[in-house]
């Protein structure tokens, strides 16, 4: 596995990243939770009215006192039920699908992510190096000018190419920065 460490983080391998990703970032919880919640629902697919008392007392049909109690429920045909129950099934199937889905994504971004700082570190190290050597260019520059072996272009040269890998370095280190809080908002 790959790993990578930043100043003053710790290193961390690809495998544990995408394992804290997966158990900590916040929209993957909240798609797992619509999943579970699709699949409780299933269990309401045959939800049978409750049933309903009537009762009335007076002189309802005569100059009598009467008394009248009813019972009434409605219970839908079974086929209603049945669509209902395969119509929450393939909502759950779906939300499962989409589950699978934002796993996937979150692992692909993880990747990405991850890659993307481990270029940006070895792109850091290079330029590092070619700056040291720029430095040592600079120095050996100055000196040649000092001693009227050349003339300021080449020690003009030398400072502007300097600059120009110093100018790299600094917007790499910001690149670097903003992939840092990516992948820690990733990981949550």
């Amino acid at each position: 596995g790959f790993s990578f460490s930043s100043k003053g983080q710790n290193s961390i391998h690809l495998e544990a990243a995408i394992d804290t990703a997966l158990k900590n970032n916040l929209t993957f919880k909240n798609q797992e939770l619509k999943t579970i919640y699709q699949k409780q629902l299933i269990k309401t697919a045959v939800n049978i009215a409750p049933a309903n008392l009537i009762g009335e007392y007076g002189k309802i049909n005569s100059s009598y006192a009467d008394n009248r109690l009813g019972v009434t429920q409605s219970i839908n045909f079974p086929t209603v039920y049945n669509r209902q129950k395969k119509l929450l099934e393939g909502e759950w199937e779906t939300s499962m699908l989409n589950n699978t889905l934002q796993k996937a994504e979150l692992i692909k971004m993880v990747k990405e992510t991850f890659f993307g700082i481990l270029y940006l570190n070895e792109k850091e190290k290079l330029l590092l190096k070619s700056d040291s050597l720029y430095g040592e260019f600079v120095n050996k520059a100055q000196l040649r000018f000092s001693k009227g072996e050349s003339n300021i272009l080449e020690k003009a040269t030398a400072e502007t190419q300097r600059s120009q890998i110093r100018m790299q370095l600094k917007q790499l280190q910001q690149v670097k920065q903003l992939m840092l809080i990516r992948f820690q908002l990733l990981l949550n």
